[in-house]
């Protein structure tokens, strides 16, 4: 049986190159390189170099609908993976791309890994929205039992549990800081 083939899909601004990488590429360049799975990353068109040995897709969002720029970025990952199919989607502190993409593909299981509070994200500041997503995605993941407990915070009966996986950070990747320009 062929290893799982799972969608790594970063936020559409995020660096994944050895001169521009934050903490989200540094987790999907590391989860990409987890053995027994077929992991391809998605991220916005990069301005750089990209990390080697990484199956990376540019994507830009969609020209051809309104809204903003992470549904239309979502729209044109979810097209990409329509005439490429993976067997999960992973999208990272994006809880408005998860969405987005789990409606456009209902029969794809959609995983969303935060790392930064979610009441400060689009589709999760209230609990309602927060509950909405827990019926829809088929697990969130969470970097701490801190932002588990705030993502939980007025949701009285939870579709399903969070769970926490802590970062796996390597420091030591990250790229020297450059020169702030004025």
């Amino acid at each position: 049986m062929p290893d799982p083939s799972v969608a790594i899909v970063l936020p559409p601004r995020e660096g994944f190159g050895p001169n521009r990488v934050g903490a989200i590429g540094m987790l999907g360049r590391r989860y990409a390189r987890v053995p027994g799975f077929q992991a391809r990353v998605y991220g916005g068109v990069q301005d750089g170099p990209i990390f080697p040995n990484v199956d990376f897709r540019p994507i830009k969002p969609t020209i051809f609908r309104l809204g903003p720029t992470n549904v239309r970025y979502a729209v044109s990952v979810a097209n990409a993976l329509r005439d490429d199919p993976v067997d999960i989607v992973e999208v990272h502190n994006r809880p408005e791309i998860a969405r987005a993409i789990a409606d456009r593909l209902p029969k794809t299981p959609v995983i969303l890994i935060l790392n930064n509070d979610p009441r400060e994200m689009r589709d999760a500041q209230t609990p309602a929205e927060r509950a909405t997503l827990l019926g829809k995605l088929a697990a969130i993941l969470t970097s701490s039992t801190w932002l588990r407990d705030r993502y939980l915070e007025g949701i009285d009966r939870p579709a399903r549990q969070i769970s926490v996986l802590p970062n796996c950070l390597d420091l030591t990747e990250l790229p020297p800081p450059r020169a702030r320009e004025r």
